[in-house]
């Protein structure tokens, strides 16, 4: 499932967003938990659609619903008539949706356990009444992922094509929305996971994929980096439960410092400098502690469930945090991109030297395939994902990644010399 998932948001940064739609359909089959990422995915490509313009908005629109509703058919014709009756396509679509199995499966590290743990008993609360906390999970869901739709939408439509350039297929190939797309995807992600109904532990892998392709393009120090660091972490923690259920303690344990010494994260490091650096080092000592306690002090008969309940305590939090992080930093790179509502700064139809027509877009565009370009050369074996392509951009000429609204600024600046020099031509 996180396989196609990657191989999909790579087409996607690749421009081929058709054979993009085609790994998404195969990760939604797969798996149902797909569904996480389905509407940073789906606003990705719309706003695509907005960006384009109405003509090749339209084509892409129309290639994108046959190329899917296809992939669809041919994956479910086992289950549909003639092949299989109808009942059978029913159970298929109840098993996608198990809302009869509750509210939440275990000591999930979510909102639903959380708040059963420390306010009250949503289960007991709505005996007889399961329909009103799907609804109303539901409701908190779509709120949750409603900023990443909003600005991939917006995105689109900010930074939408005024011409038709003669090369579409460049034109299809980057759209300035893509760095978006994985704070999008971490939060509709991490949203279905505090909120959405019937969550398994397992389930944090989810935000943790998008997460990982951010740090992927950070470097030790960086904002980005410590966030993807220590929400790793803390994922993986609040798996422990089951991992010990499983028999993985020593695999737990060994796995996770090495992974941390290979990326260079020190979690034993004590450091105050900064909001998450100050989060983490509480937040790895509570850890420490609460696994150091398991071990010596075995839970009260009364009690039997204590430790994962105090693992639920610790880890929640964390992915509230991430969660409201990550529409932050959403609304940071979209200002970056295309500025914030009533900013003006949508793009322009710049007249040049022999009378061609240029968009701004299309400038941008030019630009990034060749930083991105350079980054490929550059890498050498280091794979070049979303994030880190888009940190090599962000510091090429040394201008830094981590300030969204200096870049900003700088982009604008740049747009003011480039009106200059074509006056004076």
């Amino acid at each position: 499932m996180l396989g196609f998932t990657l191989l999909a948001i790579d087409a996607f940064a690749a421009g081929f967003d058709l054979v993009g739609a085609v790994f998404f359909v195969l990760s939604l089959c797969f798996k149902q938990m797909s569904l996480y990422y389905a509407p940073a995915i789906g606003a990705y490509l719309l706003g695509k659609c907005i960006f384009l313009g109405s003509r090749e908005g339209l084509r892409l629109f129309t290639r994108l619903a046959l190329v899917t509703a296809l992939s669809f058919l041919i994956l479910f014709a086992p289950f549909l008539p003639p092949f299989s009756p109808v009942s059978t396509f029913g159970a298929t679509i109840t098993r996608i949706f198990p809302f009869s199995r509750g509210l939440f499966e275990d000591k999930v590290a979510n909102f639903w356990c959380f708040t059963n743990v420390t306010v009250l008993k949503w289960k007991r609360l709505f005996d007889g009444k399961e329909s009103l906390l799907i609804k109303g999970s539901t409701a908190l869901t779509a709120l949750g992922f409603l900023p990443a739709v909003g600005g991939l939408l917006w995105g689109g439509y900010k930074t939408r094509l005024r011409s038709s350039s003669s090369d579409d297929q460049q034109m299809q190939a980057h759209t300035p929305t893509l760095p978006l797309l994985p704070y999008a995807l971490l939060t509709t992600s991490m949203s279905f996971f505090l909120f959405s109904f019937q969550v398994h532990e397992k389930t944090i892998l989810l935000p943790l994929l998008p997460l990982t392709l951010l740090l992927s393009g950070a470097i030790p120090g960086e904002e980005v980096f410590a966030w993807g660091a220590f929400g790793n972490i803390v994922g993986v923690f609040s798996m422990w439960p089951l991992l010990k259920k499983d028999g993985l303690g020593v695999q737990y344990l060994a796995m996770l410092l090495l992974w941390c010494r290979l990326i260079g994260y020190n979690p034993f490091r004590v450091q105050f400098n900064s909001f998450v650096n100050l989060l983490s080092t509480v937040v790895n000592i509570s850890m420490i502690l609460l696994h150091l306690l398991e071990l010596a002090v075995p839970p009260p008969a009364r009690y039997p469930d204590l430790f994962p309940v105090l693992n639920v305590l610790v880890s929640t939090p964390v992915f509230g945090l991430i969660w409201l992080w990550s529409i932050k930093r959403g609304i940071e790179v979209g200002w970056a991109i295309a500025g914030l509502p009533g900013s003006g700064t949508d793009s322009k139809i710049k007249f040049v030297k022999g009378g061609a027509q240029e968009s701004e877009n299309e400038r941008v565009d030019v630009t990034a395939r060749r930083s991105v370009g350079g980054v490929r050369r550059d890498a050498g074996m280091r794979a070049v994902s979303l994030g880190y392509a888009s940190s090599q951009r962000g510091v090429v000429g040394g201008r830094g990644y981590g300030d969204a609204r200096r870049r900003a600024l700088e982009r604008l600046s740049r747009r003011a010399e480039s009106v200059e020099v074509e006056g004076e031509r």
